[in-house]
């Protein structure tokens, strides 16, 4: 059996009778808020994705709290009725507003419109928040000093992200078109109570697999950015064996995963664009950069040929040719000292020899025997004396001209 919007049962084609148009169910969904119990109500809850309108409306959303992520209630807040307000509203602000739930037709969604609003104090997500980032920054996680270097070539790289969304297919035609790169996907949920246990593993899942990580998600409100916030995805990414770089939500959401992150981009498009060099501009740093090598080989060979032209030009003037003359002249010069040393010292060397030569001479022992004189000896020892001598010895005598054998017959 089908059941129309207007509650009339219909046991036909459901497609057979009445049709009606967008505008008048949008119609009965506004006089179902007509409800007493949603008009003039107050409401208690922490703002959050507050946003003042340039033309003075109030935008922000009453979130619960309940559970870490909790229920959230769209608020407006008209210029007139903000004009009234005692205090800044801002983000984490616990408050009770004062106004009336209805339906805005032309968006299809309620709202909360405010006219009043009581600040009560920081709000529990807020007081939450707050912990958590002093908590994490005592770790000293978010110390610039630990941040590292991305990659300039990664080979491989890592999305940390919902499979449905269209976040994925983003990075990857960006990354297609600037740079060839391998996108390793690592799927999770990227909001929900359970959400932040899946970004932590999914990080570790895929950390040692490719060069560097993109943790990133679409817009969202502050209650779907949470997980993001959670110390459990904080330490994940600190402690990441890759640099990380966070692209969680539009570019005013910081979140404490944007804190810890090596790098942060304000969209995953942004992310992909850090995440490599364009390649379109690493050809053209070649082109220009082979154009400059050609141009200073060039130069470089243009200013070699004016050296030699020049050196050229003064080993023929004239000038050259008057030193060549000189240094001609000096070789002369110089060789015809030499030979006079030369022949001076070979004149005081045969002096030297001829006085050597005539003492040589004078001591020359056959001009002894020529004066008479014999040389005896015994087996080739010379005889001094006659005592050096015995009856029967065998002894040779030289003379000036010849040698003799002698027997010793008798010693004087």
């Amino acid at each position: 059996m089908i059941r129309n919007p207007l509650g009339f049962e219909d046991d036909r084609d459901p497609f057979k009778g009445e049709v009606f148009s967008v505008h008048e169910i949008a119609n009965v969904i506004s006089s179902l808020f007509d409800d007493s119990r949603l008009q003039e109500i107050r409401i208690r809850g922490e703002i959050t994705n507050y946003v003042h309108h340039g033309k003075g409306h109030r935008y922000f959303s009453l979130s619960s709290g309940e559970g870490g992520y909790g229920s959230v209630i769209p608020c407006v807040m008209w210029k007139n009725d903000g004009e009234r307000l005692k205090f800044d509203l801002r983000n984490g602000l616990l408050v009770t507003g004062f106004g009336t739930v209805s339906n805005y037709a032309q968006g299809g969604r309620y709202q909360f419109y405010v006219t009043e609003v009581r600040s009560l104090g920081a709000g529990d997500k807020f007081l939450q928040l707050e912990e958590w980032k002093r908590m994490l920054a005592l770790e000293g996680l978010f110390d610039s000093s630990r941040k590292r270097n991305l990659p300039k070539f990664p080979l491989k790289i890592g999305i940390v992200t919902s499979k449905t969304g269209a976040v994925f297919h983003d990075v990857l035609n960006v990354l297609t078109r600037r740079y060839p790169v391998e996108l390793v996907l690592s799927p999770t949920a990227v909001q929900g109570d359970s959400a932040h246990e899946e970004i932590a593993l999914a990080i570790r899942r895929v950390e040692s697999m490719v060069d560097l990580i993109i943790v990133a998600r679409g817009g969202g409100s502050f209650e779907d950015l949470f997980p993001f916030q959670h110390p459990t995805v904080v330490r994940s990414i600190a402690s990441a064996k890759v640099p990380v770089i966070s692209a969680i939500g539009h570019e005013v959401d910081i979140t404490l995963s944007d804190l810890v992150s090596d790098l942060r981009a304000p969209t995953p498009s942004a992310a992909a664009e850090l995440a490599v060099p364009d390649r379109e501009n690493i050809l053209n740093n070649f082109k220009d950069m082979r154009k400059l090598l050609l141009e200073s080989i060039r130069n470089k060979i243009e200013d070699n040929r004016f050296c030699l032209l020049n050196l050229h030009e003064r080993l023929i003037s004239k000038r050259f040719e008057r030193k060549l003359n000189f240094a001609r002249e000096n070789v002369v010069m110089i060789s015809d000292k030499l030979e006079n040393l030369v022949k001076q010292k070979i004149m005081h060397e045969r002096i030297i020899l001829k006085g050597e030569s005539t003492r040589l001479f004078a001591n020359n022992p056959n001009r002894i025997f020529e004066k008479g004189f014999s040389l005896t000896t015994k087996k080739g020892k010379i005889i001094r004396g006659s005592s050096e001598l015995e009856k029967g010895d065998c002894v040779k005598i030289r003379f000036a001209l010849g040698n003799c054998d002698a027997t010793v017959e008798r010693i004087e």
